[in-house]
């Protein structure tokens, strides 16, 4: 079970990267909307402040930074999504499953442990290009990240808490009381794609 922080997230990225618009793509190329377009545009602009002031480095070295970013933001909130339903002891008998020797450490704790760890070990040239630090790779993502603050009761005035006004708004709304499920945490992620628009060269776009 503790594998899922490594596979899932690696999975869930790859996959949040097949969301974006792709004009290129040969069977089913998608177009956005503008209201889906300036929506991304906000949340990337939200990762790109957060870079910038984490990285110390002027716009041109930190630009790749907001969209890995996202991704990797997305991707983990997805992961433990599916952690949290996956996990029937938990769901059924209302039981955390605990490690030998690590008592005090809940399974969600674990859970963001391991999903450290593997962050730390990131080869992603765009954090190398950019110089961000071990530390930021792994808290940028983990600051907007509901679950996170929650399993390790982090205060919402210390730093590795997103506020209401910080929060970028693909995570926004996790942070007041919405249900954790796969299911909401999908549509959440996506949301920027929820009026896809399906082209072709000769046939002109269609709502989806």
């Amino acid at each position: 079970m503790f594998q899922l922080p490594r596979i899932a997230v690696h999975v869930y990225r790859a996959l949040v990267q097949l969301l974006y618009e792709n004009p290129y793509e040969p069977h089913a190329p998608l177009r956005f909307d503008e209201e889906a377009n300036r929506e991304l545009s906000d949340v990337l602009s939200c990762f790109q402040e957060a870079s910038r002031a984490a990285a110390s480095v002027g716009p041109q070295s930190g630009k790749p930074l907001h969209k890995v970013l996202l991704d990797e933001t997305l991707a983990i909130l997805l992961a433990t999504a599916a952690f949290e339903e996956l996990s029937p002891i938990r769901k059924v008998w209302n039981l955390d499953l605990r490690l030998k020797g690590l008592s005090n450490v809940t399974a969600l704790q674990l859970f963001f442990i391991y999903i450290a760890l593997d962050n730390c070990e990131s080869t992603d040239p765009a954090f190398h290009r950019a110089r961000l630090a071990a530390e930021h790779r792994v808290n940028l993502a983990l600051q907007h990240t509901q679950q996170f603050a929650n399993a390790f009761g982090c205060d919402p005035k210390t730093p590795m808490v997103a506020s209401r006004h910080t929060a970028c708004a693909v995570t926004r709304a996790l942070s007041h009381g919405r249900r954790s499920s796969a299911e909401t945490l999908s549509r959440d992620a996506s949301r920027w794609t929820r009026r896809p628009r399906l082209v072709s060269p000769d046939v002109p776009a269609v709502a989806g």
